[in-house]
């Protein structure tokens, strides 16, 4: 069975979230890194609707935390927010 295709509606953009580190680069654990997931609004830009200007597949994205719905699409979950709640763009 082949995986299901969706495109964002209008202003809506998918993302997929990063995960929170759970040990820093040096080796040293972080105990609390499942409640600091919650918290951890960056992600990588997957696909925008027809009317998003301000970003496109493939950037990395903070966005506010409240507004964003989780979507599962072929059992992998997604973010769906507005564009607007876009806070800054990586370069």
């Amino acid at each position: 069975m082949s995986e299901k295709k969706y495109k964002p509606f209008k202003n809506l953009i998918l993302i997929e979230k990063k995960e929170a580190e759970k040990m820093t680069d040096s080796g040293l654990f972080i105990p609390n890194a499942e409640e600091r997931a919650e918290d951890f609004n960056l992600g990588t830009v997957i696909d925008v609707g027809d009317e998003v200007k301000s970003v496109k597949k493939g950037n990395e994205v903070f966005f506010k935390r409240y507004g964003a719905e989780v979507v599962e699409i072929n059992k992998k979950q997604y973010v769906l927010i507005q564009e607007e709640d876009i806070l800054m763009i990586g370069k």
